[in-house]
């Protein structure tokens, strides 16, 4: 089908496979997008609630939306542009849930398309769609693309940070330093865990500037202004550079339990904080739990999969996959270690992997949504792992017969992502909402 669109278009190759993974996920992240139960608490906070407020003098919606104050809205709205594009779709579709999720589905079904240009331009061009797959059917992508908030689009935010910022590093492309900009002005308006993950897609331009005078000449400059736009955007946000409210910013908003009970004090969640959530029981109790917390969000399957698919499913189909999965797990550091040899930029996969969870350790806990912005680099890195047996086997086979274990490991793929997408569809009925 593909080679056929080719033939009848002067689309690219790498343009047609991104249309095409855009349009599926679009598909699949819109079916029964409009289906809920009778009462859908978060679409009633939203509609009923905020979106009034643009009515008000802009006074008011700055210190709403703009300040760092913490609100009683689970999902921590400061973001007033969201705002606008869903008062924007209700206008058009009417006051539906249809209309309240389209954005975040239209959003989040980008990040499929940037995980494939990630890893077509930066690390192995032949793994570009099935490591696609892997992130759009993952079943924490799918439901947060279908939420209405905007932490799958935050998904997409990040991977596009990433993107312009190995473009930057490894490119030496100067012109990334444009949407660079842009997107990091985004970061503070969406979902907070964007805020420590943005620091992925920077580690690589951090390198060059220190090992090469040349990087330096080239990027000064635009890297002079882009931190200049974001000092002034942080003194905007924190009344001319308040500590309190930098601590707060920090602090996700009272969100997360970091720093001091000032950091908190307004949050919504700041009556049920509890002893073990302060500093001084950070290193007895805290990290003990969270690091317990972690092993078993892996090790259930909510990692690969969401909690309602281990709570009705948790039986034979996982204890089967999961041999195979952390096999593949441990073979693709490995193989991270290994090329970074050759490919330093391999490390940052690790490093990411690993700071998606090291901050949530010190703070509210390893969730499916805090956890996010890991999945990309997390199924990566598994992909890596089931290459490795792949590239050795195909060593010693003939060129002509080498393609037949890649079409093995897409076809595994594609059933993996089947089965995520079934399920969670299955489930959708009784637990609508997640």
């Amino acid at each position: 089908m593909i080679p056929a669109i080719f033939k009848f278009s002067s689309l690219s190759r790498r343009a047609v496979e991104n249309i095409c993974l855009y349009l599926g996920f679009l598909i699949i992240y819109s079916l029964w997008l409009n289906s809920v139960p009778e009462k859908f608490e978060l679409f009633e906070n939203w509609v009923d609630f905020y979106l009034p407020t643009l009515d008000r003098e802009w006074k008011h919606l700055r210190y709403e939306f703009l300040s760092m104050r913490p609100n009683d809205s689970n999902q921590s709205i400061n973001s007033p542009f969201w705002l606008y594009i869903i008062q924007l779709s209700l206008s058009i579709f009417g006051k539906s849930l249809f209309a309240y999720r389209l954005p975040d589905v239209l959003l989040t079904a980008f990040a499929p398309v940037l995980m494939a240009e990630l890893v077509r331009r930066f690390f192995r061009p032949d793994l570009a769609i099935p490591a696609a797959i892997l992130v759009g059917a993952h079943q924490s992508v799918i439901s947060f693309a279908r939420t209405g908030g905007y932490i799958g689009p935050t998904l997409s935010l990040s991977l596009a940070i990433i993107v312009c910022g190995f473009s930057v590093a490894f490119e030496n492309n100067k012109k990334a330093w444009r949407p660079l900009a842009f997107l990091l002005f985004l970061v503070p308006f969406f979902y907070s865990t964007v805020r420590y993950y943005c620091l992925i897609g920077l580690i690589g331009i951090a390198w060059k500037f220190v090992a090469s005078k040349e990087f330096r000449k080239t990027h000064l400059v635009p890297l002079g202004a882009t931190a200049g736009m974001m000092i002034a955007l942080g003194l905007a946000l924190t009344q001319g550079g308040s500590l309190d409210q930098a601590l707060i910013f920090i602090s996700a908003r009272g969100e997360q339990f970091l720093i001091t009970d000032q950091t908190v004090k307004e949050g919504f969640e700041s009556d049920k904080i509890k002893a073990e959530h302060r500093l001084s029981s950070l290193m007895s109790e805290m990290i003990p739990q969270r690091i317990a917390d972690l092993s078993q969000f892996y090790t259930t399957g909510r990692r690969f999969f969401n909690h309602r698919y281990v709570a009705t499913r948790f039986g034979s189909t996982w204890q089967t996959m999961q041999p195979y999965i952390f096999t593949f797990l441990g073979l693709g550091v490995l193989s991270c270690i290994v090329h970074s040899i050759t490919r330093q930029r391999y490390l940052i996969l690790l490093a990411w992997s690993v700071w998606s969870w090291v901050p949530l350790l010190v703070t509210t806990g390893i969730t499916p949504n805090r956890m996010l912005l890991g999945v990309p680099c997390d199924m990566f890195i598994m992909l890596l792992g089931a290459c490795v047996p792949i590239d050795l086997i195909n060593k010693v086979l003939p060129e002509r017969a080498r393609l037949i274990p890649r079409l093995a490991l897409l076809a595994a793929v594609v059933v993996y992502g089947y089965h995520s997408i079934r399920t969670y569809f299955a489930d959708y009925i009784q637990f609508p909402n997640l």
